[in-house]
């Protein structure tokens, strides 16, 4: 299994610093009138601790040029035009990366694609064409490390592309650093839908069959090009979108709510032979060795369920074995992960 997925988000990794914002510069490539100004400035961040990996470097400097970080070390030479500023007593780290979260996108904001039969198939979904920032969620991210977070489509079975993109207050042009990142599916549906498919069944006879559709459909278009076949495919902008993920080019990342689920995605994914990773449950402490012989990167959430209330006699009865269990054990899970040497982020 190629392991492009946490790779790529590794890189994308920014080394930011959390105190210190440069101003953004417009998107936009108008010429100015008349003499160019240049707002850029020198900063050098000087006599502070930085974390980098498994090194801490003390009495360290930060050099930055404009928005770049220039250098990064001690004994560093400062250019005179520099503004000094003294982070004494504080520390430097790379800023965190969250490694999913969601937003709603409907195939209406996209009205020129050619859909596909199933409103729940929709791969050429892209956040990064309806992206908008908020400011508010941004300063949340920040204000606990993370400057950097995946946010891919929340609805449908195969549900589209998703982005990476920064946290801070510039507009959602400048944010976006990563546009196609990673498709993304869920093998189920919420209950008491109407229409096909109604049943976690039914979505992943759905899934496998649109997968099988984008092989054939990249095959068709392949052999028409190569002037094999004389009539044109039909255009299909889902089943085009998913040409990256059958070919093994583009990760597939499958959500799975509980540990069962994980197991079905990881069948899809070998069947197919797709370079999938999987965002857990919390719950794989459950099944821990039929998670690590999938042999997947994992992508867990660190959000644990409050206290059950077992004040009384009464609401105690209402909490299952189950959820004590799941209460006491989840904490747990990203350490039980750790030990059992599965590779995994967390989100």
């Amino acid at each position: 299994m190629r392991n492009s997925g946490l790779s790529a988000i590794s890189l994308i990794l920014v080394f930011t610093v959390l105190v210190i914002s440069s101003p953004a510069q417009p998107p936009s490539s108008q010429p100015n009138e008349g003499i160019e100004q240049n707002s850029l400035q020198f900063y050098a961040l000087v006599n502070a601790v930085i974390i980098e990996g498994d090194r801490r470097i003390e009495d360290a400097t930060i050099l930055i040029d404009g928005t770049t970080i220039a250098a990064v070390g001690r004994d560093i030479e400062i250019p005179k035009k520099a503004k000094r500023i003294d982070l004494t007593g504080k520390v430097v780290y790379p800023g965190f990366v969250d490694a999913f979260s969601s937003y709603a996108v409907s195939l209406s904001a996209q009205p020129d694609s050619a859909p596909h039969w199933n409103e729940l198939i929709t791969p050429q979904i892209s956040v990064a064409k309806n992206y908008k920032t908020n400011s508010a969620t941004n300063a949340q991210f920040r204000s606990i490390g993370f400057t950097t977070r995946l946010v891919a489509p929340e609805n449908g079975i195969l549900k589209g592309q998703s982005t990476i993109v920064t946290n801070g207050d510039s507009n959602a042009t400048d944010q976006i650093i990563h546009t196609h990142s990673m498709q993304h599916a869920r093998l189920s549906v919420s209950r008491g839908r109407d229409d096909y498919p109604d049943s976690p069944m039914g979505a992943v006879a759905l899934a496998r069959q649109t997968l099988l559709d984008a092989t054939w459909h990249s095959q068709q278009w392949k052999a028409f090009n190569d002037k094999e076949l004389i009539k044109r495919p039909e255009r299909n902008d889902a089943l085009n979108a998913l040409s990256g993920v059958v070919s093994g080019h583009q990760t597939i990342v499958f959500e799975a709510a509980n540990e069962q689920y994980l197991l079905r995605a990881d069948r899809v994914a070998r069947e197919f032979e797709l370079d999938a990773i999987i965002l857990g449950s919390g719950r794989e402490y459950r099944r821990l060795d039929a998670v690590k012989a999938t042999g997947r990167q994992l992508i867990i959430p660190v959000s644990f369920s409050r206290p059950p209330n077992v004040g009384t006699f009464e609401s105690a009865r209402d909490v299952s074995y189950t959820d004590l269990m799941h209460w006491d054990h989840a904490p747990s899970n990203p350490a039980t992960l750790q030990d059992a040497g599965i590779e995994f982020a967390i989100t």
